[in-house]
This record gives C-alpha cells, sequence and structure tokens, in this order.
C-alpha cells in the first residue's frame, strides 16, 4: 500500500528534488566550462602558430616590399636626382660668384674679379670626382673647362663637331625668362677622351658677365652610383635580428652575399654538383615570386615548418632579392607563448574547480536553511488558508460592484442600450454638459447634439462603429446652456457571446483648451511675435491662393510689394537693438494703416517687408499705394527722445507678367528692390526684363567667381610707383585681373562689387595677400632690390581674422613686415570705426604700414585722419584729372597734400597721365605718383623686367605694392 503524501512528505520531497537540481545545473554548468577552456586552449595554440607563421611572412614581405620600392625608386629617380643634384651644385658655384663680385667688384678691375671666380671654382670636385664647373661666353667662348684646359680661351662654336653640339645645347637651354636650363648632350669621358658618353648638365647665367656658369654628370656613371647606394643599403637590413637579405642577378651571380652563418641556400648555391635550390629559386623568381619553407639542407618542407624565405625579382636591375629568417628562433617564441597559455589553461581550470566546490558548499548551506524557514512559512500558510477563503467569499459581493468605478473617472461617461437610450452617465459627463443625471435617463444622445455636423457625418460614424465596433473622433456638442463646444470623444458596441449588441458606451473629454492651444500655437506659426504681421509662411499660403483665384478668373491680377528700410543697420548699431525693434512696431501699424484689409500685409525678416495687392488694375493700385509708403514712413518718429526719419526702397512684380509662381514673384519684386537702391533708394520700381537679365548676370557670374580661385584664373599684375623728386621706382600697387574661360578677360568693376555682396572678395583677399608677399619675397631672392607691396583691403575683409592672416601669411612667405602696405577706403573704416583702429594699431604694431585709398572720395573727415594711425594719403584719380587746369581740383589736391604734410603722412597721386600733371604735382610738394605716364599694369615676368631696369644705387625701394582693380 502506497503511502498517502502530506504536507510533510511533500516539503521532503520538494526539498531532495530541489537539491537534486540545483547540483545538477551546477556540475553540469561548470563541467561545460571546463570543456569550453580546453577548447579555447587548442584554439588559441592554433592561432599562435598560424599567426607566428603569418607574421613572419609579413615581416618578410615588408622589409622585400620596402627594399624593392627603394630600389626601382632610385632607378626610377636616377635622370631627375642627377638634374636636383647638378642644380643644386650650380646654385652654389653662382652663389660663390656672387658672393667674390659683390666683394670684390669696387676693389678689384674687372679682370682680376674675374680670374677670382674662375681660379675659385676650378678646383672643386663632386660626383665621386667626376662631377667639375665649366664657364663659357653667351657667344660660346670657353672661360673655364676644369676637364679640358685645352679648350680654355678658344671658340666652342668652332670645335668639332660634337662639342659644337654640346655648347649649343648649353647655350639653348639659358635662352629663356629665367636665363636657367638643363641639356643634354655627348661629352669625352673622364677616363678616355676618345670615348663620348651621355651627360646632362644644368646651366646659369651669371648677369653681371653674361657667363654661363654650369656643372653635370655622364647618366651612366650616376646610375651606377645609385645602384651601389642601392646594394649599400641593403647589406645593411636585417629582419627579425637574425635574418638577411641577398641579391643576385639573372645569371646567379651575387651582387649581394648573405653572411655564412645566417643563410642556408649558399652551401647549396656554390656547390657545383648540386643546382637544384638554385634552380628552384631561379624558376619561382621568373613565375613572379613568392614564399618558399626549406630545412637547414635546402630542401621544401610543408607550410608553416623548417626556415621561410621571400624570392622577388626587379626587372628594372635584372636583379632577383632573397630575403629570410632563421625559424629556430621564432620557434623558440612559439614554444614559450605556447607554454605560457598551457599554464593559463592550467590555472583557469583550477580556478573553475575551486568555484565549484565552494559553489556546491554554499548551496548546500542555502537550501539547508531554506528548508527550515519554508516548513515554518508553509504551516503559516496552512492556519491562515480558511481565513483567506473565507475573506475572498465576502469580497466577492464587493468585487461585483466595482462598475461603479465610473464615478470617480474625469471623462465623461454615457452608456446606452442597443435602443440607444441612455441608462447611465457619470458625475463628469454631467459637470461637462450641464444636465442633471435625470435629465439624460431615458434620452438618445442627439439631446447634445449641436447642430454643426450634417446628416452625413452621423451616418460615416455609424456605419464605422456597426463594422468595427468602435469609432473615435471630434465632435461638436452642446451644453444645457447652449454653449457648443468641441469633444473629443469614443464609442464602443458591447456585443454578447452570439455577437449581438447590449450597449453602447461612449467616453468624452471636453477639448475646448487645446483648441484653444492650437488655435494659440497657429497664431505663432503664422504671424511674427514682434509686429503682429502675417510671416512668410502665412505670405505664401495666401500667395498661392490668390494665384489660384487669378488663374480661375482671367484679367484678375495682383502684385508682390517689397519693401526695405533703408539704412536701418544703422539705427540698431548706434541706437540698440531695443529702439530698433520699436521702429519696427511702429512701422508695421503704419503699414497696416495704409493698406487694405483685403492685402496681406508680411514682415519677411529684418527690415523686410511684403505686401500682396490683390486688384484688377493692380499697376495703378500697386503705384498708388507705393506712393503713400513713401510718404508715410517719410514722416518722422518720436522714439524715447529720439527723432527719427525713415525711408524706404520698393520693388514691385506683377503676376502673370513678372512671374506665374509666388517665388519667381518674390524674385523678381527683391531684384526690381535692387534696382530702387540703385537708383539712390527712397522710391520704387516695378520689373523689368533688363533687371532680371542684370540679375541672371549677376547669379552668372558670381556662380564662376566661387570656381575661379580652385582654376586659378586669378592673375596679379603690378603698376610701378615712383618718388616724383628723382623718378626713381619707389613701389608698386598690385592690380588682380580674372581670365574667364566663358568670358575672357572680365574686368574688374564688374566681379569686385559682386565679390563684396557675396562674401567671395574675403577669400580672393587673402589669396592676393599671400601671393604678394610671396612675390615680393621671390624677387628679393633673386637678388633685385627690395619692394614692397601695398594690398587693398576690401570692408568685407575688415574683420578680426585680418591680422592673423596676414601675420600667418608673412611667416609662411619669410617676408618682413616692412615691405607690405595695406590699403583701406574710408568706407570699411567707418563700418565700425572702434573696431577699425584697434585693427590698424595691431598691424602697424607688425611694422606694416597703413595706406588710406581714395581719399577725398567718402567721408574725407580731418577727425578720422587724426583718429586712425595712417602712414600714406592717396589721392584719388578724380582729382588728379582736372591738373592743372581745374582750380577746384588744385584747391583740393593741395589741401590734401598740406593735411598729409602736417599730419607727418606721405602723399601719392594716382591716375597721373601727362608731363604737366606730374610736373605741377612734383611743384605742389606731393611725395609719390603712379599712373600710365610712367607705367602702366605688368604681370610678374614683365615688372621683373622693369625693376631690373630701374635698379636703384643706394639701397632698397622704398615701400610699396596695393590690391585694387
Amino acid at each position: 500500500m502506497k503511502p498517502q503524501p502530506n504536507a510533510t512528505s511533500l516539503l521532503s520531497y520538494q526539498s531532495k528534488g530541489m537539491l537534486g537540481i540545483v547540483l545538477l545545473l551546477i556540475f553540469g554548468i561548470f563541467g561545460h566550462f571546463i570543456y569550453l577552456n580546453k577548447l579555447s586552449f587548442n584554439s588559441q595554440v592554433n592561432t599562435l602558430a598560424h599567426d607566428s607563421y603569418r607574421q613572419q611572412q609579413q615581416q618578410i614581405s615588408a622589409e622585400v616590399a620596402a627594399a624593392k620600392s627603394y630600389i626601382s625608386y632610385m632607378h626610377d629617380s636616377a635622370n631627375r636626382e642627377l638634374r636636383l643634384q647638378a642644380k643644386a651644385k650650380v646654385d652654389h658655384a653662382y652663389s660663390i660668384a656672387n658672393s667674390l663680385y659683390q666683394q670684390q667688384k669696387d676693389q678689384l678691375s674687372k679682370t682680376k674679379v674675374q680670374e677670382l671666380i674662375v681660379e675659385t671654382l676650378r678646383p672643386l670636385r663632386f660626383f665621386s670626382g667626376r662631377g667639375y664647373y665649366f664657364i663659357a661666353s653667351l657667344e660660346g667662348d670657353s672661360i673655364l673647362s676644369a676637364s679640358n684646359p685645352e679648350l680654355e680661351n678658344s671658340d666652342l662654336l668652332s670645335a668639332k663637331a660634337t662639342i659644337q653640339q654640346s655648347a649649343r645645347e648649353v647655350i639653348n637651354s639659358v635662352a629663356n625668362p629665367q636665363r636657367a636650363g638643363f641639356s643634354s648632350y655627348r661629352w669625352p669621358s673622364t677616363g678616355n677622351p676618345e670615348i663620348y658618353a651621355d651627360k646632362i648638365s644644368y646651366a646659369k647665367v651669371f648677369a653681371p658677365y653674361d657667363w654661363i656658369i654650369g656643372s653635370g654628370d655622364y647618366v651612366d656613371s650616376f646610375t651606377a652610383d645609385l645602384h651601389a647606394a642601392a646594394l649599400l643599403r641593403l647589406s645593411q637590413l636585417r629582419i627579425d635580428g637574425n635574418g638577411y637579405i641577398a641579391v643576385l642577378d639573372k645569371n646567379a651571380n651575387w651582387l649581394l652575399a648573405p653572411p655564412s652563418s645566417s643563410w642556408f641556400w649558399q652551401t647549396d648555391l656554390i656547390t657545383p654538383n648540386n643546382s637544384d635550390s638554385l634552380n628552384s629559386l631561379l624558376a619561382l623568381a621568373a613565375a613572379g615570386g613568392g614564399f618558399i619553407s626549406t630545412d637547414s639542407f635546402g630542401q621544401v618542407t610543408t607550410k608553416g615548418s623548417g626556415n621561410l624565405s621571400l624570392i622577388k625579382s626587379i626587372d628594372d636591375y635584372q636583379w632577383i632579392i632573397v630575403a629570410g629568417s632563421q625559424q629556430h628562433e621564432s620557434a623558440a617564441r612559439f614554444v614559450s607563448k605556447r607554454q605560457s597559455l598551457k599554464n593559463k589553461e592550467r590555472q583557469t581550470q583550477g580556478f573553475l574547480i575551486f568555484t565549484l566546490l565552494l559553489t556546491v558548499l554554499i548551496t548546500l548551506s542555502y537550501i539547508l536553511l531554506f528548508s527550515r524557514s519554508f516548513k515554518q512559512l508553509f504551516k503559516r500558510y496552512q492556519a491562515n488558508i480558511e481565513l483567506k477563503n473565507q475573506s475572498l467569499m465576502e469580497n466577492s459581493k464587493e468585487l461585483r460592484v466595482a462598475a461603479g468605478f465610473f464615478n470617480l473617472a474625469t471623462e465623461g461617461i454615457i452608456i446606452t442600450d442597443a435602443e440607444q437610450k441612455i441608462i447611465a452617465v457619470n458625475p463628469a459627463c454631467c459637470a461637462t454638459t450641464g444636465y442633471f443625471e435625470a435629465d439624460l435617463l431615458s434620452q438618445t444622445p442627439t439631446i447634445l447634439s449641436s447642430g454643426n455636423h450634417d446628416k452625413h457625418f452621423y451616418q460615416n460614424m455609424w456605419r464605422e462603429i456597426n463594422r468595427t465596433g468602435k469609432w473615435q473622433g471630434e465632435i461638436w456638442n452642446k451644453r444645457k446652456s447652449g454653449q457648443v463646444f468641441p469633444q473629443w470623444m469614443s464609442v464602443s458596441a458591447c456585443k454578447d457571446e452570439r455577437g449581438e449588441v447590449f450597449n453602447y458606451i461612449s467616453i468624452f473629454s471636453d477639448s475646448t483648451e487645446r483648441k484653444n492651444a492650437e488655435q494659440r500655437l497657429r497664431r505663432l506659426a503664422e504671424y511674427d511675435p514682434l509686429t503682429e504681421l502675417a510671416n512668410r509662411r502665412l505670405l505664401t499660403d495666401r500667395a498661392e491662393q490668390a494665384i489660384s483665384f487669378c488663374k480661375r478668373n482671367q484679367g484678375h491680377k495682383l502684385a508682390l510689394m517689397f519693401i526695405d528700410l533703408d539704412r536701418f543697420k544703422n539705427i540698431n548699431d548706434s541706437l540698440g537693438h531695443a529702439i530698433g525693434d520699436k521702429v519696427l512696431q511702429h512701422i508695421a501699424k503704419r503699414l497696416l494703416d495704409t493698406f487694405r484689409t483685403s492685402d496681406t500685409v508680411c514682415r519677411l525678416g529684418g527690415d523686410e517687408f511684403i505686401i500682396l495687392i490683390d486688384d484688377i488694375e493692380v499697376e495703378s493700385a500697386a503705384a498708388h499705394l507705393a506712393n503713400r509708403v513713401l510718404h508715410e514712413l517719410a514722416q518722422p518718429l518720436h522714439i524715447e527722445e529720439q527723432d527719427l526719419v525713415i525711408t524706404p526702397s520698393i520693388g514691385i512684380s506683377v503676376y502673370p507678367d513678372n512671374g506665374k509662381d509666388f517665388g519667381t514673384l518674390l524674385k523678381n519684386a527683391d531684384a526690381a528692390l535692387y534696382h530702387a537702391k540703385s537708383e539712390g533708394r527712397n522710391n520704387f520700381q516695378f520689373f523689368t526684363n533688363d533687371m532680371n537679365i542684370r540679375a541672371t548676370q549677376k547669379l552668372s557670374i558670381e556662380r564662376d567667381l566661387r570656381k575661379a580661385l580652385k582654376r586659378h584664373e586669378f592673375e596679379i599684375h603690378f603698376q610701378a610707383q615712383y618718388l616724383l623728386s628723382n623718378g626713381q621706382l619707389s613701389g608698386c600697387e598690385a592690380l588682380i585681373r580674372w581670365h574667364c574661360p566663358r568670358r575672357g578677360l572680365v574686368p574688374p568693376d564688374q566681379f569686385i562689387s559682386i565679390a563684396e555682396e557675396t562674401g567671395i572678395i574675403v577669400p580672393i583677399g587673402e589669396w592676393v595677400i599671400a601671393q604678394c608677399c610671396q612675390q615680393a619675397k621671390d624677387w628679393q631672392q633673386k637678388g633685385l632690390q627690395p619692394i614692397s607691396i601695398a594690398v587693398n583691403v576690401s570692408s568685407g575683409q575688415f574683420n578680426k581674422t585680418l591680422v592673423p592672416y596676414i601675420r600667418n601669411a608673412l611667416r609662411d612667405s619669410e617676408l618682413e613686415a616692412r615691405w607690405l602696405v595695406v590699403e583701406v577706403t574710408e568706407s570699411a573704416l567707418m563700418n565700425d570705426p572702434e573696431l577699425s583702429r584697434n585693427i590698424l594699431l595691431e598691424l602697424q604694431a607688425l611694422g606694416i604700414q597703413i595706406a588710406l585709398d581714395d581719399f577725398g572720395t567718402g567721408y574725407s573727415s580731418l577727425a578720422y585722419l587724426k583718429r586712425f594711425p595712417i602712414d600714406k594719403l592717396k589721392i584719388d584719380k578724380a582729382f588728379i584729372d582736372g591738373l592743372p587746369e581745374d582750380k577746384d581740383d588744385i584747391a583740393l589736391t593741395k589741401s590734401m597734400i598740406d593735411v598729409a604734410a602736417n599730419l607727418n603722412m606721405t602723399t601719392i597721386a594716382e591716375g597721373v597721365e601727362s608731363q604737366e600733371q606730374y610736373q605741377f604735382l612734383q611743384q605742389l610738394g606731393c611725395q609719390q605718383m603712379q599712373g600710365y605716364f610712367k607705367a602702366k599694369p605688368l604681370n610678374a615676368a614683365q615688372f621683373e623686367q622693369l625693376m631690373i631696369a630701374a635698379e636703384p644705387q643706394h639701397g632698397p625701394v622704398q615701400q610699396q605694392s596695393s590690391l585694387s582693380v
């Protein structure tokens, strides 16, 4: 008879079963971890062996690739390297000759100086003793021939044919603007004059005597030196400390043999009776090269064992590179690492066993404690179970009544029967609708209908309920007071097991606050918060609606009026943005008072306003309203004790004449506005096709201008400046030129203003600064007298980044700051006078001179002349043109010269084009001039020739040159 289970036996079975399951899981898990640890060890050993072999391959491959690359580079660069070294030697000789000339020209006679130079250069040797210097005249007379002294003082052009041809090659190589160049010819060998060999030379004209100083080397000899250098470098390489690199040619002759103690191939290769290894090596090289593993006797072994070697062929030299390393050290490292992994595996296994035992001990202790506690809890559970059953019976009655929870719901709830008669409502429903519960019971929900929805709305709603059993959406209902309000309502149909509806439940919430919030958000999204005018989004919507109306009603038109406040930025900058905002609010009110309610008044942003005018006779209406705007906005504004007068510029485009969509109308109205500003501001202009053409041309120029720098289409020309006292060259002005592939030479007046408007002038100006600094330094390095370059900085460049950029340009070009002059206009200084003054002071602190350009055409304030650190005053061409006849120009020019003299400034007259102007300016005391009378703008090469022709006798030229147009 089986024992009947009781609480005690069940607890015993549970404890034993739980203990067995836990121990089984513990041993299973730890056994799995031990198995994984073993697998991991084997995998790591295999990976270690594979990685060791692959690492050795990679190391050998990297060394051979580097060696091969170096050899190929030496082969490919032989000709280039010879040219570079020949040029370096000639430049050194030129420097010696020039130094001797400069030191001795005033102490010794010309003949003595020439002899000193020749004898100084005669003994100099290089290129492993093969290199020497030669000197000849431009007419072909030999002056110095260190290797062939018998040719000295002879006419090389009358010598043997080969000598004649070589001389002509050298003379022709310097017939260029640089007066220097390379030549190739055949010349008697150093060891045997009867044998001629190819030679490359570099020659350079020594200007003081019109000498040709040159040198070179034989191509074959130079190449052989490079080959020897390559072998020397390879002999110094060691792979992994015990490796080697050896080189032999295609005939198995050693060019670079490895140490006999470290290369297993050597004995085999030099044994006459055993050429298997040699044949294997040559065959592998012929097949493109590769790796091979061999034992210490040279026999091929399996991959990954023995000694590893890499065979590569160098076709340029007909060489074979053999590289490898001894395997025993790699094997020793492998064994060491494998033993380390084995020790780690043992440690891990021991740790797992220890953890297993500890876990079993802890588990047994925990199960024992848990069993005792569980027995006590189980007894208490049995004692309370009857009480809980009784409590559940009592609570079941309360649960059936718990459906009354909806009385506390914040949403309104209406329950109807299948015939839609209201059978229950909650307090929230009564509070929302204003009805008492008794008013609603037995009624239908139509008692709440507002009448805002037609029968189709309700038909669709019930169709959805009957189809899916539910509906939700927004509906407008009516309170008992008659107030209509929005609700968000959901309706659900309750069905029995047969699928028949027995109740409808409607849950709704008052969405009045949400609707009000949406309306406020819509207001923020469609109206400007500062002026409460329509914003661009609302304007776009209304414009598109108006265009659609015009399309449906032929003959109907509309106009877009673009209004911009003239010089509004000055108000913000001088009086502050708070005053500026109040001005915009007053302007907005005046515009609303001026236009009709049917017109849309919009603030586009900043000080820009757009008016949408809808009228049959839209042109006359727009013109009338534009005149009213000009009149109304011109009335003074009194804001915080400030009397302000604001004038507008207005551009008008008309649909459909000037565009068939809002974007085109806005663009064309903007073009008309631009034209109104160019006509002096405070006026209105209708859009015309000419404006469109100009706008298109401007856009096209802007697009090409953005690519011009990358395409290297700009070029700098230089116009000389002279001292009026003696006619000596005193500087030059840099003038930018644009060679556009599509337009040809674009005049500066067609692209400088566009570059300034679009901000492209900043990178262009930075490029000019860098080019001018480098050009000035290049002229100095050529031995020309130093000349400074004044760069005209536009208002767009005049910001905090200007000084750091100029400082970097001077540093990169290594040009002294005193050879750079920065030219600025009055208008650029007046944008932000305080910032301008600080920038000029920083530039002056660097040693840069400051020139004020076009003085007299702008503000012409003597106070600003005193305030700003100006070194030079440039008198505009407009005042020079009338000299010496026009009395007004005479008076103004004399006044500017006197003011500059009193302020210790240098004066320079621009645009001097006649002898009379030149002499008159001398009499007035002007110090410098520039203009077509003395020199027109020249490119860098042409201006260099002008500098050479005007070489001064005493010291460097006294400053300057400038970016201009």
